[in-house]
């Protein structure tokens, strides 16, 4: 899985939505369900390469981010389809 920085959002995650969706999975160190959780999105990744992009953003770490989405705990995940958050 790839990390989100305020640096790739754009290309990684919106520009990358316009040709497939892609899962954006907010977590933390400190957060002990995000550490159950990465792994098993991690085994799924290649199961789903071709119809899915898994990236993860470290809350902590890209604040602004987890800002523009109102990230309020996690583990968090948000699907985005054409540029657009669709579910959470």
């Amino acid at each position: 899985m790839l990390d989100i920085s305020i640096e790739n959002f754009e290309k990684d995650v919106i520009e990358a939505s316009m040709q497939q969706p892609v899962l954006l999975d907010f977590w933390a160190d400190w957060c002990g369900p995000c550490k159950s959780l990465i792994p098993v999105l991690e085994k799924l990744e290649p199961e789903y390469a071709d119809r899915l992009s898994m990236v993860k953003v470290n809350v902590d770490e890209q604040k602004q981010i987890a800002s523009m989405f109102g990230v309020r705990s996690v583990p968090m995940v948000v699907l985005m389809i054409q540029g657009r958050p669709v579910d959470g």
